[in-house]
């Protein structure tokens, strides 16, 4: 136990504590405009006269005068001492309470910092007011004043130093703009100047109402098309929602969509999808999971139909399964994303999408399917294999037992013929011993690979440009390779751009560490094109002892394989060695 709390750490408790959520552990709550009602769980009532104020964190009986906060109401509803009740509080929210010396200096300047976002959000929305091109833009999407209000909506002038006149004005220095992100420097010309420039400016509320950073789009081609602030002292994009503040005052919490951009959450409020909110990031992350988890009973996912789209969604719902958050995953036709779906088609046919969403096992089916030819009796009974497949990992029976009579309805299949090749599966397994699981082999390939990528947009633009090794890639490093693009597209400092990849991936952080030896950055663009080079030539070696090992088990066995048939395997084994072929004579060729 703690003896001394940071008032700071105390603070921060209190304020990403859900008052909704943990007094509604103990007593039914029903919003009510901006509150909460319900039964006082201090004293017997028959008329709901307890109060819950989600804005200002506080609650209030109007029958027994009980009031207070989430730590008061702990304190007295479970008999805690104030240090174990913010300790509580703490662990659910994964605050660590170790305790610190009061940085006096860093809290001037986060307020400081406040004021500095909140008058630059002025600013921007006064330019917006006299942008007819702007105005018509959104208003052309469906966006009117009500909703540039709501969100704040502002634009950013073309000129290089328009904010940066008017903040002066104000009194605020360069370096101080420029810690908040609200400038850039050219080192060259030591020379500040503004970091949004013809752009269409997206305010980013925290819970508590304050502007904490800004996004930015441009109303044309050019790139990149979004710029977002980096972290500050005052924000951390890994803990903030897109659109969390205006769900808090809306929403009844029975739903929360979690999307992908600025438009598609204001698109959806706009046609009255209130509890819509998108993560500020390259990909979700496990402290948006928990705050996603306190302002929606049901979670639904509504990303873009493209394929960087379907790979967001599949991550989402591990990093949601994590926190033990079963999503329904929403699917829209022609690839369109959720702005211009509820556009074309309006409220009532998207909420109909969301009472059909898919469990993200159907979700999984579903994109299978898109593989096979059904009509083909062989591609059916591949299909139905990687069902199997997907069925098997569903720890429930009962679950799996549903979904097993669903899909053999489906598909013209009985549904104990999944049970069986779940079961026959289980039996062909060998069983292994407690061992460690292998060690990916090129494991330190990659990671060099990775590490050079995050260092330097040089090496990375070679990445980018040489990139047979995404022919070898599996899925988990490929994925890391597309949130390396997504964050040098928002122009990121060297230092938050690694700060955000190791956000999206935790578990690298150790492994960078304890498996990458010292670079050589004079010999950078060397090394990375060699890197590269061994990566593919050694993928597609690996690869290929693993088809012939394939291959003649199921010769010997004659059974197929529950991904890839026979004439399949035989098929990418032809082109792995062609492509091995090149490598030895030194084409190369992708």
């Amino acid at each position: 136990m703690a003896s001394i709390i940071d008032d700071e750490i105390i603070q921060r408790v209190k304020e990403e504590s859900d008052i909704v959520e943990w007094i509604g552990r103990y007593t039914k709550l029903e919003k009510k405009g901006r509150n909460y009602m319900g039964l006082c769980p201090f004293h017997t009532e028959k008329t709901p006269s307890f109060s819950v104020q989600p804005d200002k964190g506080y609650y209030h009986c109007f029958g027994c005068g009980a009031g207070g906060d989430v730590i008061k109401f702990l304190m007295e509803k479970e008999g805690l001492g104030f240090i174990e009740a913010v300790e509580k509080l703490a662990e659910d929210l994964h605050i660590d309470l170790k305790p610190s010396f009061r940085d006096t200096e860093a809290e001037k300047k986060r307020a400081r910092m406040v004021a500095m976002n909140r008058e630059a959000a002025l600013y921007y929305m006064e330019i917006l007011s006299r942008n007819p091109h702007s105005l018509n833009y959104l208003k052309n999407r469906g966006i009117g004043r009500d909703m540039i209000m709501a969100f704040g909506l502002g634009f950013a002038p073309a000129g290089g130093d328009q904010l940066l006149g008017h903040m002066k004005e104000k009194g605020y220095e360069e370096k101080e703009l420029f810690d908040a992100n609200l400038l850039s420097y050219n080192e060259e010309k030591n020379h500040y100047y503004d970091r949004f420039r013809n752009r269409l400016i997206f305010p980013i509320i925290d819970r508590k109402s304050r502007v904490v950073g800004f996004g930015g789009r441009v109303l044309d081609d050019s790139l990149p098309k979004y710029l977002n602030s980096s972290d500050t002292l005052l924000y951390k994009k890994s803990r903030e929602l897109y659109g969390l503040n205006r769900v808090m005052k809306v929403s009844d919490r029975s739903r929360i969509l979690l999307v992908e951009g600025y438009m598609d959450v204001i698109s959806l409020h706009a046609a009255g999808i209130g509890y819509a909110v998108a993560s500020l990031g390259t990909s979700l992350t496990r402290e948006q999971a928990r705050v996603i988890k306190r302002y929606g009973k049901q979670v639904f996912i509504c990303y873009d139909g493209d394929n960087a789209g379907l790979q967001a969604t599949n991550r989402a719902i591990d990093i949601l399964a994590a926190e033990d958050i079963r999503p329904r995953i929403v699917v829209l036709e022609e690839g369109k994303d959720p702005d211009e779906y509820i556009r074309d088609y309006g409220k009532i046919a998207f909420e109909g999408k969301l009472n059909r969403g898919l469990s993200s096992i159907e979700f999984q089916v579903q994109n299978l399917e898109k593989n096979f030819h059904l009509e083909d009796a062989a591609s059916l009974s591949e299909f139905l294999k990687g069902v199997t497949a997907i069925l098997s990992k569903v720890k429930s029976p009962v679950e799996r037992d549903v979904f097993a009579k669903k899909f053999a309805e489906t598909y013209g299949v009985r549904p104990e013929s999944f049970e069986g090749e779940i079961r026959r599966g289980n039996m062909k397994r060998p069983k292994k011993a407690a061992t460690t699981p292998q060690a990916d082999p090129m494991e330190s390939l990659w990671l060099s690979l990775l590490q050079y990528g995050l260092e330097d947009k040089d090496f990375f633009a070679i990445i980018e440009a040489k990139d047979q090794w995404k022919f070898v890639a599996g899925e988990s490093w490929g994925l890391m390779f597309t949130t390396m693009a997504d964050l040098y597209k928002e122009d990121l400092p060297q230092k938050e751009r690694k700060g955000q990849f190791f956000d999206a991936y935790p578990e690298m952080k150790d492994r960078f560490y304890r498996l990458t030896k010292g670079m050589d950055l004079i010999q950078g663009e060397a090394i990375v094109g060699e890197l590269i080079d061994r990566i593919y030539a050694e993928g597609l070696r690996l690869r290929s002892q693993k088809l012939l090992h394939d291959i003649e088990h199921m010769e010997q066995a004659h059974e197929a394989d529950e991904n890839q048939s026979l004439p399949e395997k035989l098929y990418e084994l032809n082109e792995i060695n062609r492509r091995l072929q090149e490598v030895e004579k030194g084409t190369n060729h992708r």
